[in-house]
């Protein structure tokens, strides 16, 4: 039997909460995006920090958003699925998908995370540009899944019957201004799960791209709270990578320690739902 999803990466997100990630959070701010630095947005904004001990297998990722995870898990049980999305807004949806990566159906956004998410399509993106430098960015704290997190450039869930370097292009448009880019498969296989304290998990099968773009975003406040171009030496000490990047690095590390000279990657290593 076909078997294409075979990395399998999962992290359990510990429910201490810390207040120290205040001490070095304002060397990572943009100033034109980043809110103020205080204790109250600290809370409030939901920041999480994540150690550097632990295997990619298991690392105790510590959260900081007392405020945001203390109001879902008193609001919500974890035995049902929590309303991510405000009511009202426009619902998209998402690809459900086997443990083979062939696809199964859809669901809304709005509902497919909670305690038992599926296992569903999404992606990641690195955006570098032509001085080799990678661009990571802060998700907005308005966001209901890791707010505050430094990650990679940009994530998405591709839309049902689109294919999934569209997505890349519509989604780094959306979030970043970013619509010229040239957008390479890099790591076709990747899968994780995370939770969170509030018992919310992420269960995605998360093909990586390289997108090669220089210029100055232009970050959809909704979306982005802050970016900043670094050297992919630096990548590993910054302050509150979301999970998925975390587990993201070990496996481009074996690429090479230079974005801009990864290997791009056979599209049909793709699980099913995500080929051309």
């Amino acid at each position: 039997m076909e078997s294409v999803v075979r990395r399998n990466r999962s992290i359990t997100v510990s429910g201490s909460f810390i207040r120290g990630v205040l001490q070095r959070k304002n060397e990572w701010r943009h100033p034109a995006t980043a809110p103020p630095a205080t204790e109250e947005e600290a809370l409030d904004g939901a920041r999480w920090v994540l150690p550097n001990a632990g295997s990619s297998q298991s690392r105790s990722i510590h959260n900081a958003s007392h405020t945001h995870a203390r109001t879902l898990t008193r609001t919500h049980s974890a035995r049902r699925p929590i309303s991510a999305y405000p009511r009202g807004v426009t619902q998209e949806l998402v690809v459900l998908l086997d443990e083979h990566g062939r696809s199964i159906g859809t669901e809304a956004k709005a509902t497919v995370h909670h305690a038992h998410t599926p296992l569903h399509l999404a992606f990641s993106s690195y955006v570098v540009d032509d001085r080799g430098r990678v661009l990571i960015t802060q998700r907005a704290f308005g966001k209901p899944t890791w707010p505050g997190v430094w990650t990679n450039s940009c994530c998405g869930h591709p839309l049902p019957g689109e294919a999934i370097e569209d997505a890349v292009v519509r989604r780094l448009s959306d979030e970043l201004g970013i619509s010229d880019g040239t957008t390479e498969l890099v790591l076709p296989e990747f899968r994780y799960r995370a939770e969170m304290p509030n018992g919310m998990v992420e269960n995605e099968v998360c093909p990586v791209y390289r997108v090669r773009w220089s210029g100055d975003p232009k970050p959809a406040p909704a979306e982005v709270a802050a970016y900043r171009w670094i050297e992919w030496s630096e990548i590993r000490g910054v302050p509150g990578l979301s999970p998925w990047a975390e587990l993201q690095l070990d496996e481009l590390d074996h690429l090479g320690p230079e974005p801009a000279d990864w290997a791009v990657a056979d599209e049909n290593l793709l699980p099913p739902a995500a080929r051309p």
